[in-house]
C-alpha cells in the first residue's frame, strides 16, 4: 500500500466528517487524527484507535436504531449479544428492512464491507489496549494503521450509499410506470387552475435525481424530480386555442420492503412559478 501524506489523510478525514454530519462523530474524528499525528504523543495509536472505535460505534448507532433493526423480517437474535450486533446494524444502515436475499439478487451485496467492518473493529480494539510492541512502531507503521482505518471507514460509508443506489437502479422502471400512471389519473390542481378546457401532459423523470431518501424496517421512500411537459386547452367549440409549457416537479413514491417492486404514489409538488413570470 502506498502511504499518503499527512495532509492527504487529513483531507480524507474531513471528507468523512462532511458526510457524517453528526457533531459528536466529527469531534471524535478530529480528536483521533490530532492524537494520531501528535509527534509528542508517546502512544498515538492507542488514542487514535480509542477515538475511531467510538466513531464506528456512533455511526452505526445513528443509522440503525436498535428497535428498528429488531423489527426487520431478516433479524435473528445473536445469542452472544444483548441487542443487535454490528453486522446487523451495518445491514440496516445499507438496506433497512429489505431482505438480504433481495439485496444479493440485485447485486447490491455488502458482504465484503461487513467482513472489513468486523476485522477493523477487532484491530481497533487491539490497539486500544496498549502493548510494548506499539511503542517501537515507526511513524510510517503508525501512519499505515491510520490510513487503513480511514480507507475502510470511507469504504463502509460508500457501501451504504452504493447499496441504496443499486436498489434505485433496479426500481427505475417501476418509478417511471408508477409516476406516469399517477399523473394520468391524479387531479393536478396547479394545471387545472391555468387551463380552461383541460390539459395533456408528458412527464419526464430525471434518472440522476432518483434517490432513496429513507429505508426503514417496513418502507422505502423514493424521491425524484423531472419536468412535466403540458399542453393546456382554452376557448370554445369554434375558437380553440392551446398553450404549451414545461413545469418542474418533485414526486414521492413509497414501497413496502416486502414488495419493493410495487411502489405507490404519495404525491408531487409542481412548480408553476415560471407560468406567471
Amino acid at each position: 500500500m502506498k502511504l499518503l501524506s499527512i495532509p492527504e489523510l487529513h483531507f480524507i478525514s474531513e471528507e468523512i466528517i462532511e458526510r457524517v454530519g453528526d457533531p459528536l462523530v466529527q469531534a471524535l474524528i478530529r480528536g483521533g487524527m490530532r492524537a494520531g499525528f501528535d509527534a509528542h504523543n508517546p502512544t498515538p495509536l492507542m488514542h487514535f484507535a480509542t477515538s475511531f472505535r467510538e466513531v464506528y460505534i456512533h455511526i452505526l448507532a445513528l443509522r440503525s436504531p436498535v428497535e428498528k433493526v429488531k423489527s426487520c423480517s431478516w433479524f435473528e437474535q445473536d445469542v452472544n449479544v444483548n441487542g443487535v450486533n454490528r453486522r446487523q446494524r451495518a445491514q440496516y444502515a445499507a438496506h433497512g428492512g429489505l431482505h438480504p436475499d433481495f439485496v444479493n439478487e440485485i447485486g447490491a451485496d455488502i458482504s465484503d464491507a461487513l467482513k472489513d467492518l468486523t476485522a477493523r473493529m477487532r484491530a481497533l480494539n487491539d490497539l486500544t489496549h496498549i502493548k510494548e510492541s506499539q511503542l517501537v512502531l515507526s511513524r510510517e507503521q503508525q501512519k499505515q494503521h491510520i490510513q487503513i482505518t480511514l480507507f475502510e471507514l470511507k469504504q463502509l460509508l460508500d457501501s451504504f450509499e452504493t447499496c441504496r443506489k443499486e436498489v434505485c437502479d433496479v426500481l427505475l422502471d417501476e418509478v417511471y410506470k408508477t409516476n406516469d400512471e399517477a399523473f394520468s389519473t391524479e387531479y393536478l390542481e396547479e394545471l387545472d387552475l391555468i387551463s380552461g378546457r383541460g390539459y395533456e401532459i408528458d412527464p419526464w423523470v430525471d434518472d440522476a435525481t432518483v434517490e432513496i431518501s429513507d429505508i426503514t424496517e417496513s418502507t422505502i421512500l423514493l424521491k425524484f424530480s423531472g419536468v412535466l411537459h403540458a399542453t393546456m386547452h382554452y376557448g370554445g367549440k369554434h375558437d380553440v386555442a392551446t398553450a404549451s409549457h414545461s413545469f418542474p416537479f418533485k414526486s414521492t413514491l413509497e414501497a413496502s420492503v416486502t414488495t419493493p417492486r410495487n411502489p405507490k404514489y404519495r404525491g408531487c409538488e409542481i412548480d408553476d412559478s415560471s407560468w406567471y413570470e
